[in-house]
């Protein structure tokens, strides 16, 4: 049995929590002096009221704690699970409500160890349920109410104890829970560094600062030298062994002889004299640049201070449309596809391709090429709104790079003003930004999208039509390269709509294959998010044989639930392969793999697609070394000095949110079946070996650790909460501070 801690918080006007986010409701009735502390996620605490206020309880060694003697005989005692009604103050008297049952409501903010079987602190007894069967039995069967089953000897009753103990963190005020925005939700940040202790970055460029006095930043490197933390040991697996150190290495200056980040680089000792001198080794640098799509400060300028000269006016109802002339000839340009005057666009086939989907905050650039390095043949960057680019957001243009190794690359926009679409799109073809196609997103579901910025899935409602409508014929009248269409069968199970928008895109807006490569149909609805399965019968049966002309029908891209190839065979390629032919006609279905989150959990994924393998048993020690090119990766992206090690670590902790769930198949039964996406394993498994075992914890404190072993330590106020919280796939542990349900 491990230490439980808890704080006793008392709000009076707060409404009742959900145990997911780390709250539980204690109920106590009016007759008894005992409350009772209960969560889905662990065993009820029995611990009466003078206890609590007399420290009896749990010890960090799992005895029982027996409080000082009371005159109150026991009484008896109500559990319940969950509570419906809310803690009030009467206005009137100043006192607190009871509710019908006639019970008080309090609120603790906890965190526990794994304790699978408690005691009555009491009686010093295990707890038996109605039926009699104690909770130490119940636990040992606890693990047949899960959807995937583990062998028996990999299953754990607690949390392994090559794992440790969890940290007991007290809680903030400022925590999110407290601080529930609109649309934003407040997460852990790292320390904000002062600039005074950051060097200029014209003395690390050997320059002279041009501000002088002015400049807030440092310029003295000896003093820097003295405060300088040591390098990070970072093994790099794209090292090359013959020229330079493995152990020590700096991506920038092992391709291109020079590192921006001088003295401040956190690896390197290999480019950095004594004297803090920052060695060339090709000033007359050729290499290509590897990374594509950077924009010039001077663009930014004009789009920050809305200078940049746009043909397309804001509205085509403002004053610069002063004459009918004007207004009817950008009433055509949102309305009328002009196909004699489009320059001739490049096609992008999808067929017989795997595609990796745009994928917010875990498909960036870095992940990207891991992807291509296991098989990937198309990528597409990040979610961008478009009200943010026109602002000149660097980090929201920064979502546009690309690799060089990236060979066919897609941006994704969204947006719900064709105005600003247009202003875009011509962006995007003056300044020659390097893209395949680009991708319209009509499937995000994120209230942050679709209500305020009246886009993503909001495009899709009926009374959208005619607004997407302008937004998709304003991008084929502005781009030099072809479109794509992302959708969701619509808002809802019960109204599905994306097989009458595709209706719509190809007979009523004379859209064809040549302007539009693909339109992908993502098998759930608004509402559904990424719970319950995909709908793959309605993209074939429906969404796939609306289009009346096979000759220039668009594919249709289905998208949804494919974590292996047998979930490909069966939902892709079966039923095109299909004989029979009697129900449906003129198909649209594309043979094209596009993979989503089970990339992120499985990255190897388009290896298994293309050679068809089943069974497919990875190690930890390889999964860690796709860590380890993600880390060589980050670097040489965000950069190695101290921010950019922090963003690859925040970054990679975010995609741990997704590789833990993955099982090894040594784990399954001999003979199993492979694994569904939404398929729930037990909470406490234990691996093969400590390293495996660490990287199947749902905890984030062991993510860290993780990360400790390619970063070095993290900070001691360090925290991290994933960004990403999929209502399908939640695990049953509460987490403590630094953790969060994934």
């Amino acid at each position: 049995m491990k230490e439980v801690e808890m704080e006793k918080l008392v709000e009076k006007e707060k409404k009742t929590t959900d145990d997911n986010n780390g709250t539980v409701v204690v109920e106590k009735k009016e007759d008894t002096n005992k409350v009772i502390i209960t969560s889905a996620a662990a065993t009820p605490i029995i611990k009466s009221n003078t206890e609590m206020k007399e420290g009896g309880g749990i010890k960090a060694s799992g005895e029982v704690e027996e409080p000082a003697e009371k005159n109150n005989k026991d009484t008896t005692t109500t559990t319940t699970t969950t509570t419906t009604t809310n803690t009030m103050k009467d206005t009137t008297t100043n006192k607190k409500k009871e509710d019908k049952n006639g019970y008080y409501h309090y609120y603790y903010y906890y965190y526990y160890y794994s304790n699978n079987t408690m005691k009555d602190t009491t009686t010093n007894k295990k707890k038996e349920d109605k039926n009699g069967t104690t909770l130490e039995e119940k636990t040992n069967t606890t693990h047949s109410n899960y959807d995937l089953v583990i062998r028996e000897k990999y299953l754990c009753n607690g949390r392994p104890a090559s794992l440790g103990p969890l940290p007991i963190c007290k809680i903030d005020n400022n925590d999110r829970r407290h601080n529930k925005g609109k649309y934003k939700k407040k997460r852990p940040r790292d320390k904000r560094i002062p600039n005074s202790e950051k060097m200029c970055l014209s003395t690390l460029r050997g320059e002279e600062c041009p501000k002088g006095d002015e400049c807030t930043y440092s310029h003295d490197v000896e003093a820097y030298l003295k405060t300088r933390p040591p390098d990070l040991p970072i093994t790099c697996p794209l090292a090359d062994t013959t020229t330079s150190d493995t152990t020590i290495y700096c991506p920038s200056f092992r391709n291109t002889g020079f590192c921006r980040f001088g003295v401040t680089c956190r690896v390197g000792s290999c480019h950095i004299t004594s004297k803090g001198e920052n060695i060339i080794n090709n000033k007359d640098n050729t290499n290509p640049p590897t990374v594509l799509n950077s924009i010039d400060h001077d663009m930014f300028k004009l789009l920050r201070k809305k200078q940049y000269n746009f043909k397309c006016p804001r509205n085509p109802g403002s004053k610069e449309c002063k004459t009918n002339d004007k207004a009817n000839e950008f009433y055509n340009f949102f309305n009328v596809i002009d196909y004699p005057s489009l320059k001739e666009k490049k096609k992008v086939d999808f067929e017989n391709k795997i595609y990796v989907a745009p994928l917010t905050t875990v498909g960036n650039l870095p992940f990207r090429r891991i992807m291509k390095e296991y098989g990937a043949d198309i990528t597409c960057g990040e979610m961008a709104v478009v009200q943010h680019l026109l602002e000149g957001s660097k980090s929201e243009w920064s979502l546009l790079k690309r690799h060089s190794s990236e060979d066919v690359f897609g941006i994704q926009l969204t947006t719900g003003y064709h105005d600003h679409m247009a202003r875009f799109c011509e962006v995007l073809t003056n300044e020659n930004i390097s893209m395949d196609f680009v991708d319209l997103n009509l499937g995000c579901p994120l209230d942050l999208i679709c209500k305020r910025y009246q886009a993503g899935a909001n495009l899709m409602l009926q009374q959208s039509e005619n607004k997407l409508r302008q937004i998709v014929t304003g991008m084929i009248n502005t781009l030099n390269c072809p479109i794509t269409i992302k959708m969701r069968t619509g808002w809802d199970n019960n109204r599905p709509v994306a097989h009458s928008l595709i209706r719509s895109v190809t007979e009523k807006w004379n859209i064809n294959h040549s302007v539009c490569s693909a339109i992908m149909v993502h098998g759930r609805s608004r509402l559904q998010r990424y719970s319950k399965t995909a709908n793959w019968d309605y993209i074939y049966n429906d969404a796939c044989t609306v289009q009346q002309q096979p000759s220039s029908a668009i594919p249709i891209i289905g998208n949804g639930d494919i974590y292996s190839y047998q979930d490909y065979k069966a939902q892709v390629e079966n039923r095109i392969n299909n004989d029979d032919k009697t129900t449906t006609t003129n198909n649209a279905l594309s043979k094209t793999a596009m993979l989503g989150r089970g990339a992120l959990i499985k990255p190897w994924l388009p290896q298994d697609i293309k050679e068809h393998r089943t069974n497919y048993d990875i190690s930890s020690s390889e999964r860690f070394d796709i860590l380890q090119k993600f880390t060589c990766h980050g670097l040489e992206h965000w950069g190695s000095d101290t921010l950019g090690v922090n963003l690859t670590r925040r970054f990679m902790l975010e995609w741990l949110s997704f590789l833990h769930r993955y099982i090894p198949v040594g784990l399954l039964p001999e003979g199993a079946e492979p694994p569904k996406l939404n398929q729930r394993p037990p909470t406490f498994i234990e691996g093969r070996n400590e390293l495996e075992t660490l990287m199947l914890s749902p905890h984030s404190h062991d993510w860290i650790q993780l990360t400790e072993k390619l970063l070095g330590k993290v900070p001691d106020d360090f925290q991290f909460e994933p960004k990403h919280k999929a209502t399908s796939y939640q695990n049953r542990a509460t987490n403590n501070n630094n953790a969060s349900r994934s």
